[in-house]
């Protein structure tokens, strides 16, 4: 298990989440919610109360834990555009987490995962009119960054149905920069510009829970940001060797608003809203390509469950959890009044094991992404898999004797 681990906080390092001809701009693209369950209901399901696999979304369905465990989640995608000819495709290892009761109405947990990731490569040739010729040159231009999130905090029920948590985020993270230009075009680098912004912030999340087992499930959670400061480091090969500046802004607040409902023949239905209000100018020293806008950010994710059998003496394939759903979002940076949008669909699968303390989840989606890169790149076509596992045991139990 400990090998297990350290492959994975290694993968962590090396790689980087969602890939998309969009992710230079802006903060890079949002990344996917940490729980594979919930990918597999269309990303919804902020209002499920999971004593396996972590509700990262709202603290206030920490309060349920029957069992201590790790759980570990990696992403395998492709990339395709339309009007591109490379497809390319790569893994990631999306976060980790862990969680544990502390007496019968708390509980606690703790993690990693990716807020967003940016990378991306662009290539320019073109000539300026200067001393009555043209000079032709080109410019290599290429990003590599995110930012990222440690988390940690618990939840408390306070009533039979009503519970409450809080969780606090620190973040950081960096965006490598590299701006290169070659005069003339003779292959000989005459500026090389490097820059690195280090990120550090710091947030709160306050979220409240209504678990009826019986009836529904409802969700409200809140994310305020407290501080977010960035060091801008310069490396010049031509002028002064590096000069460095501190700045500071505000990430944008979150609401997130989550339904579950059980329904017959071991059904569930789940649905989810989420929306981030509008910070106009935060990207403007993050803008590598072109300028661009900050704007409001909108997600809708739904869908459809069947639970596992608990009876032992049906078949394997009854104790498998079957998901499918689907989702629509905007992303926060937009170019000429032109946003990005996303819509897929998704399946799942959850096989329980160790007597239902621990699971494998796996989600497979597919989604289509559009914006103001649509004359240039198409539509982008993404397929992604992604696999989670939950180890559990019970380290916090009291026996009777």
């Amino acid at each position: 298990m400990k090998k297990v681990l350290l492959l994975l906080l290694l993968l962590f390092t090396l790689t980087y989440a969602q890939i998309s001809y969009y992710s230079p701009y802006g903060l890079g693209l949002a990344s996917k919610p940490q729980s594979i369950r919930m990918q597999g209901l269309g990303n919804s399901g902020t209002a499920i109360s999971d004593s396996i696999s972590l509700n990262s979304d709202n603290p206030a369905f920490w309060c349920n834990f029957i069992t201590t465990s790790l759980q570990g989640t990696i992403s395998f995608s492709s990339l395709d555009g339309e009007n591109t000819e490379d497809s390319p495709s790569f893994s990631n290892f999306s976060g980790f987490s862990m969680k544990f009761p502390v007496g019968k109405y708390m509980g606690f947990a703790l993690g990693l995962q990716p807020i967003t990731r940016a990378r991306g490569k662009q290539f320019r040739s073109d000539s300026v009119y200067y001393d009555n010729s043209y000079i032709n040159y080109t410019n290599d231009v290429e990003l590599i960054g995110g930012i990222s999130e440690g988390f940690f905090g618990f939840g408390y029920k306070i009533g039979t149905y009503l519970s409450v948590g809080i969780k606090s985020k620190i973040l950081f993270g960096q965006y490598l920069y590299q701006n290169i230009t070659d005069l003339d075009a003779d292959g000989f680098h005459n500026t090389i510009t490097k820059k690195k912004m280090s990120i550090n912030g710091n947030q709160i999340g306050i979220g409240l829970g209504w678990n009826d087992p019986k009836r529904f499930s409802l969700s409200i959670y809140y994310n305020h940001p407290i501080s977010f400061n960035y060091q801008t480091e310069y490396d010049y090969s031509v002028g002064p060797d590096s000069t460095n500046s501190e700045s500071s802004s505000k990430l944008p607040a979150s609401l997130k608003i989550g339904f579950y409902k059980k329904l017959p023949a071991r059904l569930a239905i789940s649905a989810d809203f989420h929306y981030t209000n509008k910070q106009e100018n935060l990207f403007n020293e993050f803008n590598v390509y072109e300028t661009g806008s900050c704007g409001e950010s909108v997600y809708y994710g739904f869908g459809l469950e069947r639970r596992p059998s608990r009876d032992y003496n049906r078949n394997f394939l009854n104790k498998f959890v079957y998901r499918i759903g689907a989702f629509s979002k905007t992303e926060p940076y937009y170019q000429n009044s032109s946003r990005i949008k996303e819509f897929g669909i998704s399946g799942g699968i959850g096989i329980p094991f160790n007597m239902y303390m621990s699971r494998m989840d796996l989600a497979v989606q597919y989604s289509q992404r559009s914006g103001f890169l649509d004359k240039s790149v198409g539509k982008e076509n993404i397929i992604s898999l992604n696999i989670c596992i939950t180890t559990g045991g019970l380290w916090f139990v009291k026996y009777i004797k």
